[in-house]
């Protein structure tokens, strides 16, 4: 739903931010989504989205965790699971080495093709099999729309190996695919790295949108004092518990990583599902996420004076977005989530802030929802597509260049 808040007669401008849903607001029953988790970094982060929210109690949303590690995909809670490269690996996982993870998928392709296939489209039926999976299918009253978000570590073996290849089979299924990937910490080294972007370079062939979030981003954004080794320990209740100074900081770093990108993850879908007095449809996050170019997403919270100023500003400097990108984006979706009214100035200096941080011809759109779990506070998601990355030419490319041309070219990087 596109409009000027402007446009709207004062008596529907003021129900529109007073007015508020029931406690369980009607699901949007035209979509499904299937939640992906490849690898380490994909299990850990399902996990973690399934301990954090009610959607793996919805039949919408199905979680599916697909590991080379017998051992790690023990700890997995999904109902759907598939243990790949069983004769290659032997459950002992890829080593960190992308061509194992790459052949381990292939051993068991058809495996993870039914898995992703059918049981988006008939959840809420465990265990049916596949013959009367498509009984179900052909006898659905409506016409589903199916997301699958694909989510891996890259760099490592199993998640850069293996997620293009289970991109394309959601792809061929006819599914709208978004990749949600991190890359390494500086601290892992070049080797992985390279990896990483190799692996994304294959992800990127088969999905309609790739959100890549660098690991060290996600740290800076963190709140560095809470992110001690012995506060960590203290807060999981594990005393006994000795590990090396690096174990443990490494342990900590990335299990606060996942976390970040679980609540990314979990927005995306509370936008999709969750109809709002503003409401963001599926068309609105394709046609914004779809766009040519690089997709990122930010968070802002606050509350008391000031909430929404505060709030839009924070999802406007988070670890995954800058307002630097937000100027080169040809699309901005933005939701608005309060648990109380949400005033139509709080929407005004809002949408004023985003305003001024896009371009005049950038495509904006936007949702207002109430969550009475939020309480007081305000939430601000803003989705950026289409952002262009200026090519940047080394110093030897430049040299090619007659000087006449090479006048205002950066030489950086």
């Amino acid at each position: 739903m596109r409009f000027k808040l402007t446009d709207l007669p004062p008596k529907n401008q003021e129900e529109l931010f007073i007015e508020k849903p029931s406690v369980h607001p009607e699901i949007n029953n035209n979509c499904r989504i299937k939640i992906v988790g490849i690898g380490g970094t994909g299990c850990k982060t399902v996990n973690l989205m399934m301990k954090g929210n009610s959607f793996h109690n919805m039949p919408e949303v199905n979680f599916v965790t697909i590991n080379t590690d017998k051992q790690d995909l023990n700890t997995a809670k999904t109902m759907y699971k598939v243990q790949i490269g069983i004769k290659l690996t032997s459950g002992l996982g890829s080593g960190g080495k992308p061509d194992v993870g790459k052949k381990a998928m292939e051993e068991n392709y058809e495996d993870v093709k039914e898995i992703i296939k059918f049981p988006s489209l008939v959840s809420g039926y465990p265990g049916i099999n596949i013959s009367a999976a498509k009984q179900v299918i052909q006898n659905s009253p409506y016409n589903e729309r199916n997301v699958v978000f694909i989510i891996c570590g890259m760099g490592g073996g199993t998640g850069t190996g293996a997620s293009p290849l289970i991109a394309q089979i959601a792809k061929e299924e006819g599914a709208f695919v978004v990749g949600i990937v991190t890359t390494p910490f500086y601290l892992e080294g070049d080797v992985r790295q390279q990896q990483a972007n190799e692996g994304i370079c294959k992800l990127k062939r088969y999905t309609d949108a790739l959100i890549t979030i660098p690991n060290d981003k996600l740290f800076s954004s963190m709140n560095t004092s809470d992110f001690s080794m012995e506060k960590s320990i203290k807060k999981e209740n594990v005393p006994d518990i000795k590990l090396p100074f690096a174990d443990s900081y490494k342990e900590n770093l990335f299990t606060k990583a996942n976390k970040v990108l679980a609540q990314l993850i979990q927005e995306l879908v509370e936008i999709i599902l969750y109809p709002g007095q503003v409401n963001i449809d599926f068309a609105d996050v394709c046609s914004i996420i779809g766009e040519r170019g690089e997709t990122n997403i930010g968070i802002g919270k606050a509350k008391g004076e000031d909430r929404a100023f505060k709030a839009v500003k924070q999802a406007l400097s988070f670890s995954s977005l800058s307002e630097k990108q937000i100027k080169k984006a040809t699309g901005v979706l933005f939701n608005i989530t309060s648990g109380n009214n949400i005033t139509p100035q709080e929407f005004q200096q809002i949408l004023s802030v985003i305003k001024d941080s896009t371009k005049v011809d950038t495509n904006i759109i936007f949702g207002i929802r109430v969550d009475e779990k939020l309480s007081d506070e305000i939430k601000v998601t803003l989705i950026a597509g289409g952002i262009k990355e200026e090519k940047r030419l080394n110093e030897k490319e430049n040299l090619r260049i007659p000087a006449f041309k090479r006048r205002n070219i950066s030489i950086n990087g």
